[in-house]
């Protein structure tokens, strides 16, 4: 026993954790310990964050690899942090100490560079589909126009009693009256 007190190693071990700066807590490290003093599980967390729970043990673990956002990274630190009652600052100013910049593939990059609106590709697929739309809309104007001039027409016909083929016209009833026998009683 007096041989572990006397050792000079023990001496040095002691004063190297004496000379090491202490090093400030990860973003990862403050949210785990808030979870396990708040008694919960990282399905819980995860239930209340609506992500899985791998990625909960993933942000305890400070590998943020699988996102590709810092928006959605500080969005997930947050929201975690404001779930275990811990102070969204010291998370986000550990998260700042880390330095941490996100690993995007070229292949994304590629694809968020333009809006999906803009993109070629979908543009010959949507001025087909405007096309076809502006044609069927002018076939239902046509057909509409049609059927309402056939109907109105057919009302007038209707009320008039004449048909289409036995229309008089003014020249007409004009030489029916002229043509026609005075009454032989006056």
């Amino acid at each position: 026993m007096t041989d572990t007190l006397n050792n000079p190693l023990n001496d040095l071990d002691d004063s190297k954790d004496t000379d090491v700066p202490s090093r400030s807590p990860t973003p990862g490290e403050l949210l785990k310990q808030a979870r396990l003093e708040s008694a919960l599980t990282p399905s819980d967390i995860a239930q209340k964050l609506h992500i899985s729970t791998q990625m909960v043990l993933a942000l305890e673990e400070n590998n943020y690899q699988h996102i590709s956002a810092t928006i959605y990274l500080k969005g997930y630190l947050k929201h975690y942090a404001q779930v275990v009652d811990l102070s969204v600052d010291s998370v986000m100013a550990a998260f700042q100490e880390l330095n941490w910049e996100p690993v995007v593939s070229e292949s994304k990059v590629q694809h968020s560079k333009l809006p999906k609106y803009l993109n070629a590709k979908s543009q010959p697929r949507k001025k087909k589909r405007a096309l076809k739309l502006s044609l069927l809309l002018v076939v239902l104007m046509l057909a509409v126009f049609v059927y309402f001039s056939f109907i109105h027409r057919s009302a007038g016909d209707l009320l008039s009693g004449t048909s289409h083929r036995t229309v008089q016209t003014g020249q007409d009833v004009a030489l029916a009256i002229s043509t026609a026998k005075p009454d032989a009683t006056q």
